[in-house]
């Protein structure tokens, strides 16, 4: 169980890293 929640956990952050990218590539 742990390991599905680290799993699920670094899902999320590259999510939200590719959003912030592409967030920042339209701003510009």
């Amino acid at each position: 169980r742990r390991f599905w929640n680290v799993t699920v956990g670094f899902e999320k952050v590259l999510k939200y890293y590719r959003i912030s990218r592409i967030s920042a590539v339209i701003s510009r």
